[in-house]
């Protein structure tokens, strides 16, 4: 059985963007409208993987492989 870990992660506006960030670290930008990737997570760190966090039943999961979920 693998360990569930738990990470602090915020999400922040910069006035222009929304982002996740990862200790200190943008690591996801929310799609922008009109844009294919519009309502997802855009990854902007290698290996990172953002979903969720679209409300307050759906919780902002990140991802990255070997690691497992934060």
């Amino acid at each position: 059985m693998t360990e569930k870990q738990q990470a602090e992660c915020t999400i922040e506006s910069d006035g222009t963007g929304v982002f996740v960030v990862f200790e200190g670290v943008r690591i996801a930008k929310r799609g922008e409208s009109g844009t294919p990737q519009a309502g997802t997570w855009v990854s902007l760190e290698p290996c990172y993987e953002v979903v969720g966090g679209t409300s307050e039943q759906d919780p902002l999961v990140v991802t990255r492989p070997g690691m497992g979920r934060f």
